[in-house]
């Protein structure tokens, strides 16, 4: 795709409103609002009938005669509002409002009841306003003030001659062909769709080594562009974001593989701690009080010393050793098959994140239902335009990963999503900060059996709560965990501020 695109500026829209003064006199058949920021309008009398659309997509806004036909449950809020003050009116008046990319629409219910739409195309500020003929604001479709620049020329020849409210490519047209040649042509009607490049109501120099193609009108110019251009602009924005939920994905993985080497590490050990206690079993007797270690031989003959708890008995200490043999075993069997399966997902999350760079629309649709399916993304993880109520966690910045042993742990990115996580967390799950120190507020989720997770999974949850606060560069951390049930927020207190008890204390090393 070309780097520069021919804008939706205010000359086409004068030239969009020149080609809706036969929708005076029109009535409002029908209103659809098929997404959060576009109208149809069904206008008709008799025999004729025209749609228009008007889009305030702050990327795609634009206003043309349309041939859409919108699903009839596609109307939101604000289209029932429409429907409710504009169906049925007739059509008064469509004008430009100066040379801006704002135009309104006057729409007569009753000799004395009538409305008006004030749409403006200003990019991130592009909203509609349904008002009263007066002015007094009935809504709005945004909550975003009405801003009304301020010495904005009058009509397109007053524009050109003080260079004033042109866009970059009509001043670069204005400087190719001359203000009397532009002017001669905006009036002429010859309009051009460039495939790829957009609409324009006349060819303009800069791209007349182009292939364009003429058309009736610019509203069917239009139509034409963006018929290609958002399906396009929104796969791009899909994939974006659809790559960068993989990319944690795979950097989750990565990192609990990390984790289940060390747990291998550890289970590879399981021989020698088994060992190391027999030892201490058969030579209890010749293990001093208070010992900090015992040397002795393998059943090799070969020097072994024993690192021993001084506040334990030789046969505590064997015990222990049995007992870290017995962990280490059942680490083994359990994390060496989820380390094969998870060094599978990781090699095909980095296929995934390759064929993104270059996939089309229906490929990243099936990479995104394939990655929902596995659950290494959320449902609408990919999809940037759902409304933010229908977000997983209600549109709270929540991260999540996985401890080794499969307990899913989730932590918030800053005070508010703090506060919404430990709002949700269930009574049994645990509930880990850093001690003194501000960061995430973390959940290890339990399944309501918090007595079953491991010291190791809770040390896991230790060191991400180290990791996502101010302490991540120290050692021998402070991190406080209680049950959640155990987890209060004062009255009125400030975002992230909460209250423990039962809590206790791991130190970790981020």
């Amino acid at each position: 795709m070309p780097d520069a695109r021919i804008p939706f500026d205010s000359l086409s829209l004068m030239l969009v409103c020149r080609e809706l003064q036969p929708t005076i006199g029109l009535y409002v058949n029908r209103i659809w609002q098929p997404e959060e920021s576009t109208l149809v309008m069904k206008l008709g009398r008799g025999d004729n009938e025209l749609r228009l659309l008007i889009s305030v997509d702050p990327r795609f806004y634009r206003a043309h005669l349309t041939s859409m036909t919108p699903g009839p449950g596609d109307t939101g809020p604000f289209g029932r509002l429409m429907r409710a003050r504009f169906e049925g009116a007739q059509i008064g008046a469509v004008r430009q409002l100066d040379f801006d990319r704002r135009f309104e629409i006057d729409a007569q219910i009753a000799d004395d009841v009538s409305c008006r739409l004030v749409c403006d195309l200003i990019g991130s500020r592009s909203n509609f306003y349904l008002k009263e003929p007066n002015g007094r604001s009935i809504n709005r479709l945004r909550r975003i003030e009405e801003k009304v620049s301020a010495g904005v020329p009058s009509n397109l020849a007053e524009a050109i001659g003080d260079r004033r409210g042109l866009s970059k490519f009509l001043q670069e047209e204005v400087r190719l062909s001359g203000k009397e040649k532009v002017l001669a042509l905006a009036g002429e009607g010859n309009a051009v769709w460039v495939p790829s490049v957009g609409a324009y109501g006349f060819l303009p120099s800069q791209l007349e080594a182009k292939a364009a193609v003429p058309m009736g009108s610019l509203s069917a110019a239009l139509e034409k562009h963006y018929d290609w251009l958002v399906p396009i602009e929104l796969a791009v924005q899909r994939a974006k974001v659809l790559k960068g939920q993989l990319q944690r994905a795979h950097h989750s993985r990565a990192s609990a593989i990390r984790q289940m080497e060390a747990v291998l590490d550890t289970a590879a050990r399981a021989r020698t701690f088994q060992m190391q206690g027999e030892i201490l079993l058969s030579n209890s007797h010749a293990i001093a009080p208070e010992a900090h270690s015992f040397e002795a031989h393998d059943y090799e003959g070969n020097p072994v010393a024993i690192k021993l708890n001084p506040k334990l008995s030789a046969v505590e200490n064997a015990e222990r050793l049995f007992t870290r043999a017995k962990k280490a075993k059942n680490a083994a069997s359990i994390v060496g098959e989820r380390n094969e399966r998870m060094r599978s997902e990781l090699d095909e999350l980095r296929g995934m994140i390759d064929r993104l760079d270059s996939a089309k629309p229906d490929v990243i649709g099936e990479i995104s239902a394939k990655a929902i399916s596995q659950g290494w993304i959320r449902e609408n993880a990919a999809h940037p335009d759902v409304p933010k109520e229908e977000r997983p966690y209600a549109g709270h910045k929540i991260r999540e990963t996985a401890a080794p042993s499969g307990h899913k742990i989730l932590w918030g990115e800053n005070a508010t999503s703090n506060d919404y996580l430990t709002r949700i967390a269930k009574p049994n799950d645990y509930w880990l900060h850093v001690r003194g120190a501000g960061g995430s507020h973390v959940i290890l989720q339990t399944q309501n059996k918090p007595e079953r997770v491991q010291m190791g999974t809770l040390l896991f949850a230790a060191k991400v709560a180290a990791r996502q606060s101010s302490q991540k560069h120290a050692s021998h951390v402070p991190v406080s965990y209680t049950l959640a049930k155990h987890v209060r927020k004062p009255r009125k207190a400030a975002p992230g501020l909460v209250m423990l008890s039962h809590d206790k204390t791991l130190f970790v090393d981020p």
